[in-house]
């Protein structure tokens, strides 16, 4: 081993062995702090969330993630400080070599600061918090966790889907209001449309007592047709993660009476409001 290897391993050995206490004092102490301050925001902004309603407590609780989150950073940079000094590291000049240093890293990192800048807009106009339903970049999933940075969500088959808040251009959020999902039923233009209309009106009337299912229902009537197809579209509104069980519901209940009348289904599918609109159909 080299003199100046030597040298260094002695000093920082010496160092540690006389400071080592400090040093692990100001671990546990900016540990310590840090728990404590995330008890206090946690317990202060505890107590008034849980006499909110719904979307209000989801704010919240989206707020007090985004708190907890900067108290860490912060936590995490002064004990940083506090240890380099301890340690005898000149902090004034490493502050300003990180200054010079990310001032040229900002430069080639306009979408980071696009996300924060993002994620504090979407903070502010309450577009969206945890435990809404949203669809934003093609993908619809309950968010999980919401950052100044990134937008997590999890899928309806439970992947997990993380989305820098830079890259969200449009947000649709299910939570905010009645999500309208449809059943488009195709049958041939050989079957009376009259014949047909009863059928499904019948089979609406057989799952309107379900308890997920919200006042609106409606069958829309013949939306169109292509060669010689006819197709009908159900609207059932429902809160978003009620939807499925729903239009599976009406699924059952259409195919099971158009058998029993001899009328062949050429396909039945399930959607949204983007399924009825489609023909240019209003949800």
């Amino acid at each position: 081993m080299s003199t100046y290897m030597q040298t260094v391993l002695q000093e920082y050995g010496e160092t540690l062995a006389t400071k080592g206490l400090r040093i692990i004092l100001i671990l546990v102490c900016t540990y310590a702090a840090y728990r404590l301050c995330e008890f206090i925001v946690a317990r202060v902004g505890g107590v008034p969330m849980g006499h909110l309603g719904g979307k209000r407590r989801r704010r919240g609780e989206t707020l007090l993630s985004i708190i907890q989150h900067v108290l860490f950073a912060t936590f995490c940079f002064f004990g940083l400080m506090s240890l380099l000094r301890e340690l005898d590291i000149d902090t004034t000049s490493l502050l300003a070599g990180v200054s010079i240093i990310g001032l040229s890293v900002g430069v080639g990192a306009q979408s980071l600061v696009k996300d924060f800048v993002a994620g504090f807009f979407i903070l502010v106009e309450n577009q969206y918090a945890i435990g809404d339903i949203i669809r934003i970049k093609g993908l619809t999933g309950k968010v999980l966790e919401l950052t100044l940075r990134t937008t997590k969500l999890e899928g309806s088959d439970h992947v997990i889907h993380i989305v820098p808040n830079g890259l969200i251009d449009t947000v649709t959020n299910y939570s905010k209001e009645t999500y309208f999902g449809a059943v488009r039923i195709c049958v041939s233009q050989d079957y009376d449309p009259e014949k047909v209309m009863k059928i499904l009106n019948d089979s609406l009337a057989a799952v309107s007592g379900l308890k997920e299912l919200k006042p609106g229902a409606a069958v829309s009537g013949l939306s169109s047709m292509d060669k010689d197809s006819f197709f009908y579209d159900v609207k059932l509104p429902s809160a978003w993660v009620d939807s499925c069980t729903v239009c599976a519901a009406y699924q059952y209940e259409a195919a099971k009476r158009l058998y029993t009348a001899g009328i062949v289904l050429r396909s039945i599918r399930i959607g949204g409001p983007e399924l009825v609109k489609e023909n240019g159909m209003s949800a």
